[in-house]
């Protein structure tokens, strides 16, 4: 095999897989389905959406959230490149949902 035939199939090779891979996350991140994870993103938006406004849904750490406790939920939003911006919400013993900041880092927070 010549270099520049071996060279383009490794090129095409490469962006087989990093596509893929684009897909795979696309299809894990979606769309928040959970009503605390909507609410804390809806406050997060009214107070400093203009920040975050056009970036997407990454995760969040609800899975660990147990109902009729106090509990700190976080929500992570994909920005640009590997920037994530990390919202934090506060849940009370009710479930009711208070925006409290959101910071900027470099991984989703959990």
């Amino acid at each position: 095999m010549s270099k520049h035939l071996f060279s383009s199939l490794a090129i095409a090779a490469s962006l087989a897989i990093g596509c893929g891979v684009t897909q795979a996350q696309a299809a894990e991140h979606g769309h928040p389905d959970n009503p605390l994870v909507k609410e804390c993103l809806a406050q997060g938006q009214a107070k400093d959406g203009n920040t975050f406004k056009t970036q997407s849904y990454a995760s969040d750490n609800l899975s660990r959230y147990e109902q009729n406790k106090p509990y700190r939920l976080t929500v992570s939003l994909q920005g640009r490149g590997n920037t994530f911006y990390n919202l934090s919400c506060q849940v009370d013993e009710s479930g009711k949902v208070a925006y409290e900041s959101y910071a900027v880092g470099g991984m989703p927070l959990e």
